[in-house]
């Protein structure tokens, strides 16, 4: 199903843990290609879906915390690290196939 992503606290001295369904996890795999801000246009572009689909999962994601709006329709990962971890959930997947 989805994946997850373990983080500590700055704080707090537990762990967070996110589930993210396949569809959250395909809109931050598309996010990932980008190395700062992603446009939500690119986004669901690369998702293959429209930009109106592709609001849900931002709307999802940003409370949850994982990503950011920095401007109307300019988005970042919130969570530090968290680009660099989808990408090697990515490569591992692909190193398996």
């Amino acid at each position: 199903k989805g994946f997850f992503f373990q983080r500590s606290s700055p704080c707090l001295d537990k762990r967070a843990t996110l589930s993210l369904s396949p569809k959250d996890q395909a809109f931050l795999e598309a996010m990932s290609y980008d190395p700062s801000t992603s446009l939500q246009a690119d986004i669901a572009k690369r998702m293959g879906v429209t930009s109106g689909y592709a609001s849900e999962y931002k709307r999802r994601l940003i409370e949850q915390g994982v990503i950011e709006e920095r401007a109307r329709g300019v988005l970042a990962f919130a969570i530090p690290g968290m680009r660099d971890y989808v990408l090697r959930m990515k490569q591992e997947r692909s190193d398996c196939s």
